[in-house]
């Protein structure tokens, strides 16, 4: 393995964008829902209608404007990117459509086309605010900016995905995803409320990537005490060593022991009586200390620099021009599946539903089926050849319809396609300005 890459030069820097407008405004709707093939998707126009009616009746004006922002999926790289590694999304057909005026109020009106399942809410204009307490709609609307999330959204080009790095600088590089699959989505139906699990789930992931870190490079005699570490991340660690994935793997398994670490085996390897001392600049830490008794260091870190090759890997095999269109596919799923197994078994991250349903992919005809997202419920990503999507969505609906255990049923409607469906890379987010009357 070669050390870890460095910036490219196809790679768009966007740092040095300023001053560029990165969202574009288009006068047309057909601009935004063109399909691979150059064909118009009429199907959005009844929407933009809806919500007008909907803008009107609620407001009894207009929209002064559309926003529109793709939905998204990481097609490979979970729980890296907090590390410094890069990850690679792609934006997908589906969307979220706002439609917005200003008016002389202090505060911001949020309603929802539906309105019974998602009530009207009223925000305050002010920066910071609290999150509603329970898993409420609204907070997704509250939540701050993050860097992958919205770095695809924006710039994001039919038909392909992107590597996004996040350091030395953030850098978006288109990937061509082979023509001859889509990628299939289904939800688990299984809710992972963050907020609720604060302690013993993501946010405690972080803080064993932090010990694991400051463990190894004390070991390494990069630093004499964990006041001493300087690096923030594991990307830190390896660009200043200019090792390989491999050679970072090895280190893992040299220096940090499988099983887990009690409070004290972190405290006696740190040289540090209170560990919160370490972690004040991570959220809710307070709970992961208290809600937790071992910590598993080996297994977070060797899924970490596992997943950063892959993803790599992924954008080097769909890059390739030596491999041949059926052997870039078959690379594409393994690497999918290996992710997958790595979340399960490495950081588990997975849950029941979410491993059911991703082998039930992959016995369905999928090349490869994997978690995405931070997992713990919600959905798999699967790359499935185009010839064989309708069998495969088919057979995919048992996991829908089959009977379960007395006491659990899935929240499922008869519109399955909400739950189960296949896409293509789409366009990044637009404003639309109806003025033009050219949407209609």
């Amino acid at each position: 393995m070669e050390p870890l890459p460095a910036a490219t030069t196809e790679a768009s820097t966007l740092a040095t964008q300023t001053g560029t407008d990165f969202v574009p405004v288009l006068t047309q709707l057909t601009e935004a829902y063109l399909d691979v093939n150059g064909n118009i998707k009429s199907k959005h126009q009844p929407r933009y209608k809806n919500i007008v009616a909907r803008f009107k009746q609620l407001y009894g004006c207009e929209p002064a404007f559309f926003c529109r922002a793709p939905g998204r999926v990481n097609i490979i790289g979970e729980h890296i990117d907090y590390c410094g590694y890069a990850v690679l999304p792609a934006a997908i057909e589906q969307d979220f459509v706002m439609a917005y005026v200003l008016s002389d109020k202090s505060e911001i009106e949020v309603n929802n086309i539906d309105k019974d399942q998602f009530p009207a809410e009223r925000l305050s204009t002010e920066p910071f605010q609290k999150f509603k307490e329970g898993h409420h709609w609204i907070n997704y609307f509250l939540c701050g900016c993050g860097g992958m999330d919205q770095t695809i959204s924006i710039f994001a080009e039919m038909g392909k995905a992107q590597l996004i790095e996040f350091n030395p600088t953030l850098k978006a590089i288109d990937v061509a995803v082979p023509s001859s699959v889509s990628l299939v989505i289904a939800n688990s139906l299984t809710p992972s409320p963050k907020l609720l699990t604060v302690g013993t789930r993501y946010n405690k992931r972080v803080v064993e990537c932090r010990f694991g870190l400051y463990i190894i490079a004390i070991k390494l005699g990069k630093a004499a005490t964990y006041g001493d570490v300087k690096y923030k991340n594991f990307y830190e660690l390896q660009t200043e060593l200019g090792y390989s994935f491999d050679q970072m793997l090895d280190l893992v398994k040299t220096h940090l022991k499988k099983g887990g670490y009690s409070h004290d085996d972190v405290k006696k390897a740190l040289n540090v009586g209170d560990l919160s001392n370490i972690l004040k600049d991570i959220p809710y830490f307070f709970e992961v200390l208290q809600q937790n008794v071992r910590f598993h260091l080996y297994e977070r870190a060797y899924h970490v620099f596992g997943e950063a090759q892959r993803v790599y890997q992924f954008k080097d095999a769909c890059d390739s021009e030596a491999l041949s269109e059926e052997d870039k596919v078959h690379k594409l799923g393994t690497l999918m599946n290996e992710s997958h197994y790595s979340c399960r078994d490495l950081y588990e991250c997975s849950s029941d539903q979410l491993d059911e349903l991703t082998q039930l992919a992959r016995d369905s005809g999928a090349l490869g089926s994997r978690l995405t997202g931070a997992g713990w419920g919600g959905c798999c990503v699967s790359l499935v050849k185009k010839d064989v999507l309708a069998s495969f969505l088919d057979k995919m609906h048992s996991y829908y319809t089959k009977e379960r255990e007395p006491g659990y049923q899935l929240w499922v409607t008869d519109d399955l396609d909400r739950y189960l469906f296949a896409t293509q890379p789409a366009k990044g987010a637009f404003i639309l300005d109806p003025k033009y009357a050219l949407w209609m």
